[in-house]
């Protein structure tokens, strides 16, 4: 089964939580957390843009029912 974008950025916010839990209490956890929220951001952020570009597609697509 092949996942959309969408799913796999769904998927890798939750490894990134799991992350999160497992260096919590490490030695290097500020390091590491310092990093890991980079890749946490940037991943929101691409997520936030499919979304975005589906709910202009759905309100283009009513719009245009809508006009008829």
């Amino acid at each position: 089964m092949k996942m959309n974008d969408q799913t796999k950025l769904y998927f890798a916010i939750e490894h990134i939580l799991h992350l999160e839990d497992l260096i919590e209490g490490n030695e290097y956890e500020p390091y590491l957390s310092q990093h890991l929220s980079t890749i946490k951001v940037e991943v929101e952020r691409q997520l936030e843009n499919i979304e975005s570009r589906k709910n202009l597609n759905r309100m283009s697509t009513h719009s245009a029912r809508s006009s008829h």
